[in-house]
């Protein structure tokens, strides 16, 4: 479950600019995050952060680098303190979106069920009132998810906000217009933000199809970028199609065990290797005797890695689960995903 909940805030974490606007630096760091290597992204942001003239970041690379970091600090276990510092800064140096999501934390913390590790690592710096200023900033630089946010408290008068439905429907309206655009433009984030949109009924009328129409978009853009080589979105896609269920049909199954091995080819590492023996130990996908026995094998060659004790011990339940023939069809496998490569073994994966 941690590697799941890794993933969606790994993916809800926008660059607000293309890649031009930053410097050669940065962009040895976001490659770092596009590679799902989040130790080695921790460590360039980081110089970034606190030595930009020793590598020649500029003042924009310092406040995205601290956005980033607030991510990366939670996906690394460093403390929700850790994260927020770094949220702070880049929300103070006027970063749209660590604006937004400063706000929502904010708010979290005069809810009925705060999250203690936040509401300790905000202290009492900030009203309600401070949460509404830096959505309204966050929107007036024309962050849309930004305005949709308002717009719900300004239709509602909640979050600080006065109760104004005439505004709301207005900040609705344009922040729609701006996620479409976005959409148009390749951004998958903002397509999938349009279907949730359209089965709400936010700022569009109410619409099954529109949000199929719109989910569908996600997905080409998603599949695209991950065609183009981002193991990040092969990571993502592979969990996104097992779903927390096992896929409902078999294109769906088939579309989820593709950007597995997918992921597990380009990545070649620990965290793809037990990743997709999970998926495939709790057969989100693969029919019949296979999954196991794929599970096995991986969780096997996995064992060679890293927190080999981990996966050695899941590779022994799943044992008890196999005949012997399965058992040495895993064995022979495993052994060439460790002297051959992962590529090669994933062509005499069992099926």
């Amino acid at each position: 479950m941690f590697r799941i909940l890794v993933l969606i805030i790994g993916l809800s974490i926008p660059s607000l600019a293309n890649g031009e606007d930053f410097s050669p630096e940065m962009q040895k760091c976001f490659a770092t995050l596009d590679r799902w290597q989040n130790a080695e992204a921790t460590t360039c942001f980081l110089l970034v952060a606190y030595t930009p003239d020793k590598v020649g970041a500029t003042e924009n690379d310092v406040v995205e680098a601290n956005y980033r970091l607030y991510e990366l600090s939670l996906i690394m276990r460093l403390g929700h303190k850790v994260a927020i510092q770094h949220l702070e800064y880049a929300a103070k140096s006027g970063h749209p979106a660590a604006q937004n999501h400063l706000s929502y934390l904010i708010t979290t913390t005069y809810g009925s069920k705060p999250n203690k590790a936040i509401n300790e690592a905000l202290g009492s710096r900030y009203s309600l009132r401070d949460a509404h200023n830096l959505l309204k900033a966050a929107s007036d630089a024309g962050y849309y998810p930004a305005m949709i946010k308002l717009a719900a408290d300004y239709r509602n008068g909640t979050g600080g906000a006065l109760k104004d439905p005439v505004y709301a429907q207005e900040l609705e309206l344009k922040g729609v217009e701006l996620a479409l655009g976005a959409a148009n433009a390749g951004d998958a984030e903002a397509a999938e933000d349009l279907s949730r949109y359209a089965i709400r009924g936010i700022g569009m009328p109410e619409s099954m199809e529109q949000m199929k129409f719109y989910e569908d978009m996600a997905y080409r853009i998603y599949e695209a970028r991950a065609e183009s080589g981002s193991i990040k979105t092969k990571r993502f896609l592979a969990i996104r199609y097992s779903g927390i269920r096992p896929p409902e049909n078999d294109q769906e199954r088939a579309r989820a065990e593709y950007w597995a091995l997918s992921y597990l080819s380009a990545a070649q590492d620990y965290d793809a290797a037990t990743m997709v023996a999970g998926l495939y130990g709790e057969e989100k996908f693969g029919s019949g005797p296979g999954p196991k026995t794929i599970a096995h094998i991986l969780y096997n060659y996995a064992s060679t890695l890293d927190d080999g004790d981990f996966a050695a011990r899941q590779r022994d339940e799943i044992a008890a689960e196999l005949t012997k023939s399965q058992t040495d069809t895993a064995l022979r496998v495993a052994r060439l995903c460790v002297d051959d490569g992962i590529p090669a073994c994933i062509q005499q994966l069992p099926r």
